[in-house]
């Protein structure tokens, strides 16, 4: 039951949930302004998206921070949890020292709703929550625990703290959560590299290198950004993708050889772009992503062959197939089976006309 205090004013009984990002400032250092838009983006899109499937109301935004209100705890601890998980499967195969995480604090009790905005001792306990909550982790107040559905969430107490405001001590507990093997399938993985890159880097400037990199990187995020694609790894000149549609891929591909055609022109750069697209499952498991489609897709990148040109695409039969009867399928070409390695003919090999 609520009681209105005034017009847009309400008092109700309400599970308020808050994220934070830990570690965002010293990522956003190593992001170019385009990644960081993207990040940003993608980030409150991850937020709306895993609220709004548990029945919880975004209050506001503060930076890199959320406050969220929920109709019971269990839906915010649910919610929570499952914010941690995307965003672990969204970097998955990253270097770890790169990764963010998400840490989120649990209070429920009597809040005053005003004016898109929360008060009451719920709020400020959240609040005092935060600096003791380490990234990754899940705290909930003792009243919020007791108010869990435990089938569902699972808890264990970590220690008892005295928070400035609070005249008695606060019993806090954590959410328990093992990560595991996050299997997709039907997957469209991707890698790409720039061919010749080692002798144009020992032979250009380091303020040439980063500019080539940078442009990279730069046409990587919006190919990716238009096709829902996702970088899951980054080495050096090297990246691993990941797409859930083939027609997509094919376009953010496709959209790659065509705007690097155009550096090499425009810069007169001697570096080729090479890419390989085979569909199948991806497992993820912290920072690692591995199977052994993506091991497939790897393979089809790297294969070597007279009369691979410096620009282009190689994809696996699975990817034709799914592409058949459209543009895309019309633009692929089988590779003569005798240039194929034996490792490589069960998945077949086709050329994409870039």
């Amino acid at each position: 039951m609520s009681s209105k205090r005034d017009s847009g004013t309400t008092l109700r009984t309400t599970a308020i949930l808050k994220t934070d990002i830990c570690g965002f400032t010293p990522a956003l250092r190593k992001l170019s302004h385009s990644r960081l838009s993207a990040y940003l983006d993608q980030h409150s899109r991850l937020i709306e998206e895993v609220v709004a499937e548990n029945g919880g109301t975004i209050i506001k935004g503060e930076g890199d921070a959320f406050w969220i209100s929920f109709p019971s705890v269990t839906a915010a601890a649910v919610a929570a949890v499952e914010m941690q998980r995307e965003l672990r499967h969204e970097q998955a195969g990253g270097h770890e020292d790169d990764h963010v995480a998400i840490r989120a604090m649990i209070a429920v009790g009597d809040v005053l709703h005003k004016s898109n905005d929360v008060f009451g001792q719920c709020v400020n306990l959240v609040a005092r929550m935060e600096p003791i909550t380490p990234p990754g982790e899940v705290y909930l107040s003792h009243a919020a625990r007791l108010a869990l559905n435990h089938t569902d969430i699972q808890t264990s107490p970590v220690d008892v703290f005295r928070f400035q405001g609070f005249p008695e001590p606060q019993q806090i507990f954590r959410v328990d959560h093992t990560p595991r093997v996050h299997v997709e399938e039907h997957q469209v993985l991707a890698f790409t590299d720039l061919t010749g890159f080692s002798p144009y880097a020992d032979s250009h400037s380091l303020l040439e290198v980063e500019t080539l990199l940078n442009s990279l990187d730069e046409a990587i995020t919006q190919v990716c950004s238009d096709n829902d694609g996702t970088v899951r790894t980054v080495l050096g000149d090297g990246y691993f993708l990941s797409f859930t549609d083939a027609a997509q891929a094919l376009s953010a591909l496709a959209g790659l050889a065509q705007i690097w055609t155009v550096l090499r022109r425009r810069e007169n750069v001697s570096c080729g772009f090479r890419a390989g697209i085979h569909m199948g499952t991806l497992n993820l498991y912290r920072s690692f992503a591995f199977s052994a489609d993506v091991n497939d897709a790897a393979r089809l990148e790297a294969l070597m062959y007279k009369g691979r040109s410096d620009i282009s695409v190689l994809v696996s039969r699975d990817v034709c197939e799914a592409v058949a009867g459209t543009e895309w399928g019309d633009r692929l070409r089988e590779l003569d089976p005798a240039l194929v390695p034996k490792d490589l003919r069960g998945v077949g090999v086709f050329e994409l006309q870039v």
